[in-house]
C-alpha cells in the first residue's frame, strides 16, 4: 500500500492476485480497481504477482517475486490511474520482495543474498 494523495487521503493497494492496483478513500472506505498490467500478474504455476509497490509522483515502483523484476508503472499522480506500460528496471532477481525508493533515480529492494540485496 502506498500514499498517492495524502491532500485527498487516497491510496495504492498492490493485489497481486488480479494483477493490478485498488485506489482507496482513507475518509470513506470508497474502493475501486483502477487498472491491471500483465507484468503484474502471476504465471499459470504461481497465481501471485505484484508484491510491493512505492510512490513517488507520477510513478508506481513495484515488485514482481513470481516473474523476478523491479519495475515502474507510470501513473496520474492525482487518481493512482495508468498512463503508461509497466517498464522492467532489473529483471532476473532471486525473489524480489520489498522496495525502497532513495536519492532520484536510486532504489534497492529485498531479496536473497545471491542479488546483492
Amino acid at each position: 500500500m502506498a500514499t498517492i494523495s495524502a491532500e485527498h487521503s487516497l491510496a495504492l493497494l498492490a493485489d497481486n492476485y488480479a494483477g493490478g492496483m485498488w485506489r482507496f478513500s482513507i475518509y470513506n472506505g470508497a474502493a475501486e480497481l483502477v487498472f491491471t498490467d500483465p507484468r503484474m500478474d502471476g504465471t499459470a504455476e504461481v497465481p501471485t504477482g505484484v508484491d510491493d509497490i512505492c510512490v513517488r509522483p507520477g510513478e508506481l515502483y513495484s515488485t514482481n517475486s513470481t516473474m523476478a523484476f523491479f519495475g515502474v508503472t507510470d501513473i496520474d499522480p492525482l487518481t493512482g490511474i495508468k498512463t503508461g506500460n509497466a517498464t522492467i528496471i532489473a529483471s532476473g532477481l532471486s525473489v524480489p520482495d520489498g522496495s525502497e525508493l532513495l536519492e532520484p533515480a536510486s532504489a534497492r529492494w529485498a531479496g536473497d543474498a545471491e542479488d546483492g540485496a
